[in-house]
C-alpha cells in the first residue's frame, strides 16, 4: 500500500475520532451543566446507586434500603463489584456519571473498530466503514446505568472470537473479566452465556474439538456473574423468608 492511501485512512480515523471526542467534551468540561438526556434517568437506578453510596450499604448486603420503596433489601440490587455502581461510592454522583458515560461510549466505538478490522472488514478499502460503523455505534444513546450491557457486545464478542482461534489469550480473557464486571446478570448476561455454551454445544458436536479457550471464557464470564452477583442469586432463589415486592 502505498503512503499516500495509508495518511489517506490515517486522516479518516482521526477525524472520526476527533468527531467522537466532540461528542464527549460537553459531558466533560461542563459536568454539572451538560445535558444528559432525562428519560433514561426518572426512573430509580441513578437515584438508587446515589442512595447506596450515601448510607454507605454498597457492600452490605444485609441491610434494608429504607429510602427505595419502604425498605428494600439491599441485596435485591446488583453487587458493589458491579463497576456501575462502585464508580458512585468512590466519585460524587455527576462525576461517577461522567467517567462512567465517557467510559462506556469509548469501549462501544473502540469495541466495535477492532472487531470489524479484525474479523469482518479486514480490507484496507474498507477501513473507513468500519471506523464511521464504530463512531455510529458509539454515539447512540445507551443507558449510562446499565454498563456494557449494550455498548461492550463488540468488545466481548472480538475477546470470544479471539478465543476461538486461540489468539491473544491473555487480553481476551481480561477483556471478559471486565465485561463481567461493568454489565449485569440480569439485563444480559444470562442471555450471553446461554447463547455462548449452545455455540460451544454446537461447536463440539460439529468438529469434535472442545475449544478448550472458549469453554473457559464462557466459564470466566459466568464465574464473574456469580461472584458479583452471589448475595442476589441466593436471596431470590434460596432464602424463602423473601418476599418479592412483585408478589400480591
Amino acid at each position: 500500500m502505498s503512503k499516500a492511501i495509508t495518511r489517506h485512512y490515517s486522516l479518516i480515523t482521526l477525524l472520526f475520532v476527533f468527531l467522537f471526542v466532540l461528542y464527549l467534551l460537553p459531558v466533560v468540561l461542563l459536568q454539572e451543566d451538560a445535558y444528559i438526556f432525562i428519560l433514561d434517568n426518572l426512573d430509580g437506578e441513578f437515584s438508587w446507586r446515589v442512595a447506596l453510596a450515601e448510607y454507605g450499604m454498597l457492600f452490605d448486603y444485609d441491610a434494608n434500603i429504607d429510602a427505595i420503596m419502604n425498605g428494600l433489601p439491599r441485596s435485591m440490587l446488583p453487587g458493589g463489584a458491579n463497576l456501575t455502581w462502585s464508580l458512585f461510592y468512590f466519585f460524587k454522583p455527576l462525576t461517577a456519571y461522567s467517567i462512567n458515560y465517557v467510559a462506556i461510549h469509548t469501549v462501544a466505538f473502540v469495541g466495535m473498530f477492532v472487531l470489524l478490522k479484525r474479523y469482518f472488514l479486514r480490507e484496507e478499502k474498507l477501513h473507513w466503514v468500519a471506523v464511521g460503523t464504530a463512531f455510529c455505534f458509539a454515539i447512540l444513546p445507551f443507558h449510562p446505568m446499565f454498563g456494557l450491557a449494550t455498548a461492550g457486545l463488540p468488545l466481548v464478542l472480538f475477546a470470544f472470537i479471539n478465543l476461538y482461534y486461540r489468539k491473544h489469550l491473555v487480553i481476551s480473557y481480561a477483556l471478559i473479566l471486565l465485561f463481567g464486571l461493568y454489565s449485569a446478570l440480569v439485563l444480559i448476561g444470562a442471555l450471553i452465556v446461554g447463547i455462548l455454551f449452545a455455540a460451544w454445544l454446537f461447536l463440539l458436536f460439529k468438529s469434535r474439538q472442545w475449544h478448550v479457550h472458549l469453554l473457559l471464557g464462557g466459564v470466566l464470564l459466568l464465574l464473574t456473574y456469580l461472584l458479583v452477583e452471589h448475595h442476589f442469586i441466593y436471596t431470590f432463589f434460596l432464602d424463602d423468608a423473601f418476599i418479592s415486592h412483585r408478589s400480591e
